[in-house]
C-alpha cells in the first residue's frame, strides 16, 4: 500500500450481491410478491400475478450496484426483466396429477366390472 493510497483511499462503490440461487429456469411459474418495481412501467407484473418465466439473467440492478437475478416472463417484452427477489416460485402440485391418474384407472375398472 502507498503512501498515496493511504492518503486518498479508493472510493469506488462497493458492489453489493443479492443473487440468490433460487433454482429458477425457464418454464417455471412465479408468483408476484412486489407491486412497486423502479422505474415503473405499464408492463410491470402486479401483485399476485401468476406468470411463466421465458429467461433468467444475471445483472445490475436500475440506478445502484447490486448484482441481480433478472427474470423475464411470458407475453413481456423480452429486454425487459424484473429481480427475481419479487417473485415467488410455484411448485406444481405433483399429487393432483397422480390422483387423476388414480381416478381413471378406478372408473375403469369398474366399468370393467360392471360389464363382466
Amino acid at each position: 500500500m502507498s503512501l498515496w493510497t493511504r492518503i486518498f483511499p479508493s472510493r469506488r462503490p462497493k458492489i453489493v450481491d443479492r443473487r440468490h440461487d433460487a433454482g429458477w429456469s425457464v418454464g417455471d411459474l412465479a408468483v408476484c410478491i412486489a407491486d412497486r418495481f423502479f422505474p415503473g412501467t405499464p408492463v410491470d407484473p402486479r401483485r399476485e400475478e401468476l406468470l411463466r418465466v421465458s429467461h433468467v439473467t444475471d445483472g445490475v440492478a436500475v440506478g445502484s450496484n447490486v448484482l441481480i437475478h433478472a427474470l423475464g416472463f411470458e407475453g413481456r417484452p423480452e429486454n425487459v426483466s424484473w429481480e427475481s427477489n419479487c417473485f415467488r416460485k410455484v411448485k406444481p402440485d405433483a399429487e393432483a396429477g397422480d390422483r387423476e391418474e388414480w381416478v381413471g384407472l378406478v372408473e375403469r375398472f369398474s366399468r370393467r366390472r360392471e360389464r363382466a
